[in-house]
């Protein structure tokens, strides 16, 4: 029996209903193209390959690599990290991709950044992850959970929390419940603009101050005072009171040089 290592954030998920829950809001199809994430011990792979879907998965944990390939024979299987894989070379031209898979905490951020860079190529992620990663997914503006990784998701997609997964489902059983999430990437994929999640980064980084105070190393406070009247936004809004859109504005009329945000970031 191959042990989950804590290292990877490994928590297999063992229950079979939920299992079978997922599958089916997955909804595999046989013309569809699946990007599957850490298959693990390959409870996701077996319904996913059964459906007839064409399933491309990557697998950090070398140890598993030799089961994975003896269990699912029809299997593309990748040994490596989804951080450092070059999508567009491993993915088909013309048929975007469903991305499923139980993510480990630390790096749920990391991976959906990395994803979203590529959005073009994938119609929807369905993921599990801690509960309280999935209310930040889903979050809106004007809510307590609003933040980076909510500005980065809405930008590109629509996210709903389906539904919770109890602890004792998965194996080692982790400290707190998860979720499961679906992210519906728009058709018309918006580009990724580095300069605006650079500066939302920056806002969020102090999101309890207001912004003419935690942005004023890159704007005047008055011309940032300015700029929230012109959006019909008080001089006292913090960054959970932007829309997606506000920050957008607020990149295009004020030049910001790529550089100098990227340098403020080391310091947030």
């Amino acid at each position: 029996m191959i042990k989950a290592v804590r290292s990877l954030g490994q928590n297999f998920l063992i229950d079979p209903l939920i299992i079978s829950a997922i599958i089916g809001v997955i909804n595999p199809v046989p013309d569809d193209t699946i990007l599957e994430i850490g298959p693990g011990l390959g409870a996701w792979t077996a319904p996913l390959l059964a459906s007839g879907a064409d399933v491309i998965a990557i697998e950090k944990d070398r140890r598993l690599i030799p089961m994975l390939q003896k269990q699912f024979p029809k299997l593309h299987l990748i040994e490596g990290d989804i951080l450092e894989i070059l999508l567009d070379d491993i993915l088909p031209d013309g048929n975007k991709c469903k991305v499923v898979g139980n993510l480990p905490y630390k790096i749920t951020t990391p991976i959906l950044t990395h994803l979203l860079s590529k959005n073009h190529l994938f119609s929807s992620f369905t993921l599990m992850v801690q509960k309280e990663v999935a209310q930040r997914i889903t979050a809106t503006p004007g809510t307590p959970h609003m933040g980076t990784l909510s500005y980065f998701i809405h930008r590109f997609a629509e996210a709903k929390m389906i539904f919770t997964i109890p602890k004792r489902a998965s194996s080692p059983e982790p400290k707190v419940d998860s979720a499961l999430v679906q992210i519906k990437l728009r058709q018309n994929n918006r580009q990724y603009h580095k300069d605006v999640f650079n500066l939302v980064k920056i806002a969020y980084g102090q999101r309890r101050k207001m912004l003419r105070s935690s942005l004023k190393r890159i704007i005047p406070p008055q011309q940032i005072e300015n700029l929230l009247a012109r959006l019909s936004l008080p001089g006292t809004a913090r960054p959970q009171d932007l829309s997606l859109e506000h920050f957008d504005l607020i990149c295009q009329q004020r030049e910001l040089q790529s550089q100098k945000l990227e340098n403020l970031l080391e310091n947030v």
